[in-house]
């Protein structure tokens, strides 16, 4: 994933709007310089963020994520995208709090697949 290519994506959307990072960041209860480092590369947004920012700024996850991810993962990512894409913010949540956890499960106790 190309974290910068991400949050270029970002900022373009962003500024073609006229929204100030301040003005997304409030809306969206996240801080400006987070939105600020989301769209210089230095932070990793989550999937459910990328999906609340894309929603806010009415543009789709395929524009946001165009040119920021690698082909050997934009299959599977795509699905996910695609699958979450028709879902409602609860839903997003509830299903990145699952993903959370199945991950955690698996790096606490150390398995791989």
């Amino acid at each position: 994933m190309d974290y910068i290519a991400l949050g270029r994506r970002i900022r373009e959307y962003r500024t073609r709007l006229k929204i100030t990072q301040e003005s997304l960041a409030e809306n969206l209860d996240l801080s400006a310089v987070y939105i600020s480092q989301i769209e210089n590369g230095a932070r990793k947004p989550s999937l459910e963020t990328v999906f609340r920012i894309a929603r806010f700024l009415n543009v789709s996850m395929d524009d946001l994520f165009a040119d920021s991810i690698k082909s050997q993962d934009s299959d599977r990512l795509y699905e996910l995208i695609t699958m979450l894409s028709t879902r409602t913010d609860t839903e997003v949540e509830f299903v990145t709090a699952i993903v959370r956890e199945m991950l955690n499960h698996l790096k606490d106790n150390h398995i791989s697949i």
